[in-house]
Order: C-alpha cells, then sequence, then structure tokens
C-alpha cells in the first residue's frame, strides 16, 4: 500500500450519519400543520360572537374567567374537527412517512391522548371549580348559615384563603376524589379490550401453497367446500378451518380516561343530539313564521293591556310563593322534608324563568309593532335568513339520519352513503370531503347545545341556563361549557363509526373502533347499537313532540295557569300545617335561611318580569 512506503496514510472513511429527524420532518405534511395552526386561530375569532352574550354588569373584573371559557369552547370545537384532521393524516397506512407519501405523516395518538386529559381535567376540576365559585359567589355567606358552612368557613380562615375562592375549592376537592375513586376501581376491572377476530388454519394442499403455474380452477375445489363453478376457491383440495377467537389486552390508562368519559358522556348525547337534530330546524322556522309586523294603534294597546296584566300575574305569583315558601320552610321538621321542598322550589324558579324570557319576547315584539321603530332597529332579512337556514338544517338532519339508518341501524350496511360522498373528492379534491366530514361533526355538536336548551326549557327536570343577548351570566355559560365537554368525546366517536369507511387507516379509528369499542362491559352497549337506536328513538319521540305540542307562547300560558294553581296549593298547605300546630311561627332561624335564598329567587324573577310593564 502507498502508505507502507512512507506515503501519508489517507482518513478512515466515516460511516454516513443516518438524518433520522430530517427524514421525519421531510415526510411531514406542512400544509396540515399549517392548517392545525391556522384553525385554532380561527375558531378564536369565531368565538367571539360569544361576547354578545355576556351580561354588562358581569363582565368587570372576570376578564380571567372570559379567558377561561374561551379556551373550554375552542377545546370542544378542536376536539372535534381533529377527527377529519386525523382522516386528512392517515398515519395508519402501511409505509406512512417511510415510502407512503399520501399520508401526513404526524402521530396523532399522543395528540388524541392529550386531548382527553385535557377533556378529562376541565369537565372533572376546571368548569366545576368555576361553577361553584360564581355559585358560590351569588349565594353568598350570611350570618345565619347552616352548619355545613360555619364548618367550611371555619375550615376558610386556616387556610387563609378567601371565603369564595375556598368554597368552590373544597367542593371540588371532593368532586375529584370521588371522579379519581370511581376512574381507578373501574380501571381495575373494566379496562380490558377483548377483540374478536377469526384464525384461519390451512394445511399444505390448499391453494396458498400451490404452484404460480398451478392455477386455482373447479377441478382443484374441495367436495362440497365450495362450488364447482367458484375458481377463486382458496381451499384447493385441502382443508380450510376458520375458528372464532378473542384477542384480549389492557389498554392503557389515558385510552381508558377517554373510553369511561365517552360513555358517560353517551347518555347526554343520544338525549339532548336526539333533541336539537329537531329542534334546530325547527326554531329557525319559528323565527319566521313568528317575525315581527307592524300593527295599529288600537291592537298595539289591546297588547299593551295583557302584557300589563300577565306581568302583574307573575309579579303576584311570585311574592305569593317566596312568602308561602318561607313560612312553610321555618315548620318543616326533618332534613328530607326541607330538601324535597328546596327542590321544589327550583322547578319553580325555572318555571318563573321561563315566564319572564317570554313575557321579554312579547315586549320585543310589542316594542316592534310600532312602526317608527320598526323601521328604525329591525331588518326584515333576518326571518328571511332564518327560512333558508331553516331549509339547509333541516336538509343536514334528513341526511344524517338517512345515514344512520342505512350504514348504522341495519347490519349488514345497506350503502356507504355519506362515506361514499366523502371518498369521491379523494380522486381530485380531497379537502371538500375532509371540510364536509367536519361540518357534519360540528353539526352534532350544534344540535347537543340546542338540545340542552329545549330540554331544559320544556321539562324543568334541571336548572335552565339559557343564553341570552347581553344577559347571560358566567355560571349560566360554564353550566352549557360542561355539557358541551361531556357530550364532545361521543359525538367524536359517533362519527368516528358513522364515517368508519372514509376515516379508516386514522388513529381514531384505532382507539375508538378497536380499542374504546370493544371494552369489557362498555362493548355490550357500543356493540349492539343500543345508543344509536336509543338516538333514533329520540329523534322520533322530538318530531312528535314539536309536531303535536303547543307553541311557546301557548306554553307560557299554560304555564303560568300552573303556576297560579301551585301557589294556591302550597298556600292551602302551609295553612293546614299552621292551624295543625296551634299557629305556631317559631324557628325561622337557619331552616329560614335555607327558604331565603328560593324565595328571593322567585321574587326577583317577578320584580324583574313586573319593571317592565
Amino acid at each position: 500500500q502507498p502508505w507502507q512506503a512512507g506515503a501519508r496514510r489517507p482518513p478512515a472513511r466515516q460511516p454516513e450519519r443516518q438524518p433520522a429527524m430530517a427524514d421525519s420532518l421531510a415526510n411531514v405534511d406542512w400544509f396540515l400543520v399549517g392548517i392545525a395552526i391556522i384553525t385554532p386561530v380561527l375558531l378564536t375569532g369565531m368565538n367571539y360572537v360569544v361576547y354578545r352574550f355576556y351580561a354588562a354588569e358581569d363582565m368587570k373584573g372576570n376578564w380571567l374567567s372570559y379567558i377561561f371559557l374561551h379556551f373550554c369552547l375552542l377545546v370542544a370545537e378542536c376536539t372535534v374537527l381533529l377527527l377529519p384532521f386525523d382522516v386528512g393524516n392517515r398515519s395508519g397506512i402501511v409505509g406512512c412517512g417511510v415510502w407512503k407519501t399520501q399520508c401526513g405523516g404526524l402521530d396523532l395518538m399522543l395528540v388524541w391522548q392529550i386531548v382527553y386529559c385535557i377533556v378529562a381535567g376541565l369537565v372533572v376540576v376546571g368548569v366545576p371549580f368555576a361553577i361553584f365559585y360564581y355559585e358560590t359567589e351569588d349565594e353568598g355567606l350570611s350570618s345565619d348559615q347552616s352548619a355545613i358552612k360555619r364548618n367550611i368557613a371555619a375550615f376558610q380562615g386556616c387556610c387563609g384563603c378567601a371565603k369564595v375562592v375556598c368554597v368552590a375549592f373544597t367542593y371540588t376537592l371532593v368532586l375529584t376524589v370521588l371522579a379519581v375513586i370511581v376512574l381507578l376501581i373501574s380501571w381495575a376491572f373494566l379496562s380490558f379490550a377483548e377483540i374478536p377476530y377469526q384464525s384461519t388454519v390451512v394445511d399444505v394442499s390448499t391453494a396458498a401453497f400451490f404452484d404460480a403455474s398451478t392455477p386455482v380452477t373447479s377441478a382443484t375445489a374441495p367436495p362440497g367446500g365450495c362450488a364447482a363453478s367458484d375458481a377463486t376457491c382458496a381451499c384447493g383440495t385441502g382443508t380450510c378451518k376458520f375458528e372464532g377467537a378473542q384477542l384480549n389486552f389492557q389498554v392503557t390508562f389515558v385510552v381508558y380516561l377517554g373510553g369511561l368519559l365517552s360513555f358517560v358522556g353517551w347518555f347526554l348525547f343520544v338525549l339532548y343530539g336526539g333533541i336539537g337534530l329537531v329542534a334546530l330546524p325547527r326554531d329557525m322556522y319559528v323565527a319566521w313564521s313568528s317575525r315581527p309586523k307592524p300593527a295599529l294603534h288600537a291592537a298595539r294597546e289591546l297588547t299593551r293591556a295583557t302584557l300589563s296584566r300577565e306581568a302583574k300575574d307573575v309579579v303576584k305569583s311570585g311574592m305569593q310563593y317566596g312568602q308561602t315558601m318561607l313560612r312553610q320552610m321555618s315548620e318543616l321538621p326533618g332534613f328530607m322534608e326541607r330538601r324535597r321542598q328546596r327542590a321544589e322550589t327550583t322547578a319553580f324558579i325555572a318555571k318563573f324563568r321561563i315566564l319572564v324570557e317570554e313575557l321579554e319576547e312579547k315586549n320585543y315584539a310589542f316594542q316592534l309593532s310600532d312602526g317608527r321603530y320598526y323601521n328604525q332597529y329591525y331588518n326584515p332579512l333576518l326571518p328571511w335568513c332564518s327560512l333558508a337556514a331553516s331549509i339547509l338544517l333541516a336538509l343536514v338532519t334528513v341526511v344524517w339520519l338517512v345515514h344512520v339508518v342505512l350504514f348504522m341501524a341495519i347490519s349488514p350496511p345497506v350503502t356507504p352513503f355519506l362515506n361514499d360522498y366523502f371518498t369521491f373528492f379523494d380522486t381530485f379534491a380531497s379537502f371538500i370531503g375532509t371540510a364536509s366530514l367536519g361540518l357534519f361533526c360540528m353539526y352534532l355538536l350544534f344540535a347537543v347545545v340546542k338540545g340542552a336548551f329545549k330540554f331544559g326549557a320544556r321539562f324543568l327536570l334541571c336548572a335552565v341556563h339559557p343564553m341570552q343577548r347581553r344577559r347571560t351570566y358566567l355560571n349560566s355559560f360554564f353550566f352549557n361549557i360542561a355539557l358541551l365537554l361531556i357530550c364532545v368525546l361521543p359525538v367524536v366517536q359517533f362519527c368516528t363509526q358513522a364515517f368508519s369507511s372514509y376515516a379508516r387507516l386514522t388513529d381514531a379509528g384505532v382507539i375508538f373502533g378497536a380499542q374504546i369499542q370493544n371494552l369489557r362491559f362498555f362493548k355490550y352497549l357500543w356493540q349492539t347499537n343500543a345508543f344509536v337506536y336509543a338516538l333514533l328513538a329520540i329523534v322520533l319521540l322530538s318530531l312528535a313532540y314539536f309536531t303535536c305540542a303547543r307553541s311557546d307562547a301557548q306554553y307560557a300560558k299554560d304555564l303560568m295557569e300552573q303556576v297560579k294553581k301551585d301557589v294556591g296549593a302550597l298556600h292551602q298547605q302551609t295553612a293546614t300545617v299552621v292551624a295543625a300546630r296551634g299557629g305556631a311561627s317559631s324557628g325561622l332561624g337557619m331552616r329560614a335561611s335555607v327558604a331565603r335564598a328560593g324565595a328571593g329567587g322567585a321574587a326577583a324573577a317577578a320584580k324583574a318580569a313586573g319593571s317592565r310593564y
């Protein structure tokens, strides 16, 4: 060698370092990265419309709460839109990021798990703390508070925190501990996925082992195994043995957390989503059919007298109920009786809110009946926009229901339907199919919100938290956000199942379609489509109810008559109790303070209604 004769030895050639990071970045679809950055920014701008619902007196000094509120709303929206983003990525394609360029190359499995943790944290800790904080702030800590609140107040002195913050923290801590206990116990027994599959055993004489020059023909078909005319029979002259088997493995803690949240949320999603699918187009049509119109002076005076009479009835009933209930609560001896009365008071106040809202709607229509006010402050094109939106939303609802019946409710599916529509655009404009998927998913989220409003307003089984322009307080905002966050994972799972053909080879399909769908115990409701059938039943019942039910005005009128009867019955019951006890009215103290909040709420609602007329 040359260097053996005194020549300088050349440096040894170093092996080339594999640029793993560079290769991984080169396989990333930067268009998807741009979409992931731009979408939250656009949603944040669109969510500015919520600003129109904030109560003016509730906005001072609460900017941090509003930032947190917008963050929760953004999380709910981005969680739903993560599914079409996952479809655009399709990281489940074999060779994705290696030799395949028809995928985004992004690992969204980690992103989904982060989303589960964020949603769980907001549902269990963040939003409940905000609700407890503002409910406690509104309720206040009076000097004649209950024993429980006095103990909490003593704890507040030890921790040195503000009173309201400490009470909210205590309630949130109790809720969090209960949630963690349920999660850990259920994780120990129900965190196993049981995925069914079929195994095939073949021998060497089957077509799988034929030489390439030996075609599979009817002559090589096994006797009775395949039809003689079936030239594609894979068993040949041998035997093929198919056996059902089951793959059991424990899912990760985060995946189980998402599955448990999704299971709990399905019950609310079925109820509110089924109602909202019908109520969304129906309310848009009602907004058009009940559009305000200018009226003559005589008709306006008649309307004024009617509204004044209705407002006085609301004020009178509210004051009577508040005084009677306060007196009765002081005579109730046991805890269960007082608890039952507080529940009745909550339902009564919910009825009052409905009456006040209806009076304010009538008052607005009455103002617009003045021709000058109508021409100056009202846009006559708005009702026709509502009519167009009603037709469009009704079409989307019908398409959704047809797809659910043909692809999900019937097994095997009759047709892929919307899956074919989305797939059609993959050949020349895949973003259209992906965007269409996002719109259909977001429509379900809007249906959930609408259904929650209609259910609370009509059936009065829970507190009513309506969204009113310039008059919606933070506790109502957070209550509705809590419902939205609970239902967001069921919406994603439902869409993953509904569009399983189009959303194949995605991380969402692996998590929801393979792991969560086959979790022990939960799988029996998901695999039998029990929730899907329940959703269709709720839709049919809602359609029948809204078709045959009373209008909102007639419902409010009947509700007012019911309120009068309730007040009369309560007054008679209280008089009987007082007479049986010899007219005793002692013991107001602590028990009266329990009722004061309910009485004050009813009276305040009544005065709010009467002050405008």
